[in-house]
């Protein structure tokens, strides 16, 4: 069984097409071909093999790379020089792909959004991730395809999935509390490996029954969110990414 935390990535694969490892960020791909019937999976049993041992290293989530011509902040937002003074604010592939956004509230044009105030919430199944704007000036535009399909934050982070654009109040350049690329990539892998012990310890616990045909006849578990339960993937991803506060 092979993790390799440098393989890319691939953030288009439309969700109901990937396996609830790869879901996970646990493998880097792997694509269902069991209808989930993950009981009769022997990659899924290999998998929690694998989990169940005392002498398994903390696994590597497959980190994305960052671009040079972006700046980061240490919330996992990226920030994008639109023209002299104006920026565009999306949130890093790595973290908007374990979202699964039902919802999201963003600021409206001529808002004041200042820096490390929340000005973003993300509503999921489990809870609210909350995000604070990692510039301060007044917003000039919001992204109009995120209240069709919220989706397009997971699936096009660094294109079609950004957030707003803000008319910054200094220099993106001069901005002391942004990361540079080798600064986001450290910080980001650090989170990305708590991320995925945690997922590991809490799909050890909590091993939910998965097959074609539930007991009760409900809908058979399709991704680690649902083998641990909305709220319980939420609280994960809370726990390293967002700011501890549960709900709106």
């Amino acid at each position: 069984m092979r993790f390799s935390p440098e393989s890319s990535f691939h953030p288009n694969v439309a969700p109901q097409h990937r396996c609830v490892w790869m879901a996970a960020g646990i493998l880097s791909y792997q694509l269902c071909d069991r209808s989930f019937n993950c009981e009769a999976c022997p990659l899924d049993g290999a998998m929690r093999m694998h989990f169940s041992r005392k002498d398994t290293k903390p696994i590597q989530v497959p980190q994305q790379e960052v671009s040079h011509e972006y700046r980061y902040s240490q919330n996992h937002c990226w920030i994008a020089r639109q023209s002299a003074a104006v920026v565009r604010i999306g949130i890093e592939p790595t973290l908007a792909n374990l979202l699964a956004p039902k919802e999201l509230v963003l600021p409206s044009v001529g808002d004041v959004v200042t820096l490390d105030q929340y000005c973003c919430w993300i509503i999921m199944e489990g809870g609210t991730l909350h995000i604070a704007s990692p510039v301060s000036g007044s917003v000039t535009s919001v992204n109009p395809s995120l209240s069709r399909d919220p989706f397009v934050l997971s699936n096009s982070p660094l294109m079609n999935g950004w957030l707003f654009e803000v008319r910054m109040r200094s220099d993106l350049t001069s901005e002391p509390s942004l990361l540079t690329k080798t600064e986001a990539d450290a910080r980001y892998r650090s989170d990305q490996d708590r991320f995925a012990t945690l997922v590991r310890g809490a799909i050890g616990r909590e091993r939910a029954a998965v097959g074609a045909t539930l007991p009760d006849g409900g809908e058979m578990l399709r991704d680690v969110a649902a083998m641990l339960g909305q709220k319980r993937y939420f609280e994960l991803v809370n726990a390293v990414y967002g700011s501890g506060e549960q709900g709106r």
